[in-house]
């Protein structure tokens, strides 16, 4: 009944175009705890099922790379202790930011930089 539904309602291009926003999203402006709810928002509306090593591959790879950079360098074993990481990650950069900011040196978060926009062309017609 679920399928015959969606296969009624749900335009064909929703499935490829779900696919597509999975493959080119990244933090950009978002918090941490923003990024990682539209990704696994994205993963659930796609039926996508992934173990939780390609989603921590997910997650790292599209987090900025202030954040990154910084989470690589501890390890971790499973999502929530890499979610965690870039959490600590995300307030020590925003407080040094907020110190900075308060002695005049920087008006700008570092992660509020221009985004170029990238155009994915996925396989889907």
């Amino acid at each position: 009944m679920k399928r015959g539904m969606r296969r009624c309602f749900v335009p064909s291009r929703y499935r490829c175009d779900l696919h597509n926003r999975l493959q080119v999203l990244s933090q950009g402006t978002r918090t941490v705890d923003e990024y990682y709810k539209e990704m696994e928002l994205l993963l659930i509306r796609a039926q996508i099922r992934e173990d939780d090593e390609s989603k921590m591959t997910r997650f790292l790879h599209g987090l900025n790379a202030e954040i990154s950079d910084f989470v690589e360098m501890f390890p971790y074993n499973t999502l929530q202790d890499l979610l965690d990481q870039a959490r600590r990650t995300e307030r020590s950069i925003r407080q040094e930011w907020r110190n900075q900011s308060s002695s005049g040196r920087s008006n700008a978060a570092p992660w509020h930089r221009m985004q170029q926009t990238t155009t994915f062309v996925g396989a889907c017609s």
